[in-house]
């Protein structure tokens, strides 16, 4: 059985930062937390561990997944992590992380139906709701006193 590298020396080593091209190039150059934002090509990126298991032998979305560093530093080990690096948390990934991983994993249509079901929704229910209709169209549809 192979060893698995030390952490930290692997993290530093070119083998580690050889692989990052080929995963971004694969994301498209997006954040997969907020595809939106682009990383990479001279734009700051983390490439995240969901995972330490195959250390040394990741795979894009499997073990590793592209963030901008907004994402990686303030949502993941952040306000999901509880501002503590994954080696200081109790459990890592606790569920709000693992449920950030899966949604970073998913496919950019995906994200976008859900957000469209999400927001448009509630925009579609907004703007059809009888109570916020314009007071000018319920005059129209109305006949005034002087229209009688």
């Amino acid at each position: 059985m192979a060893r698995r590298p030390n952490y930290r020396s692997y993290i530093q080593s070119q083998q580690w930062y050889a692989k990052h091209p080929a995963w971004l190039q694969r994301v498209n150059y997006r954040c997969g937390m907020f595809p939106w934002l682009r990383i990479g090509k001279g734009r700051p990126y983390a490439i995240h561990h969901m995972n330490y298991r195959h250390l040394g032998s990741e795979v894009l979305g499997r073990d590793v997944i592209p963030l901008s560093r907004f994402a990686h530093r303030h949502v993941i080990h952040g306000l999901l992590g509880g501002f503590k690096p994954a080696g200081k948390q109790r459990h890592f990934p606790n569920l709000a992380q693992r449920l950030a991983h899966w949604w970073c994993v998913q496919r950019c249509w995906f994200k976008a139906v859900l957000g469209i079901m999400v927001l448009g929704g509630g925009l579609a229910g907004a703007i059809f709701h009888p109570s916020l209709r314009c007071p000018q169209e319920i005059c129209h549809n109305q006949k005034l006193p002087r229209d009688a």
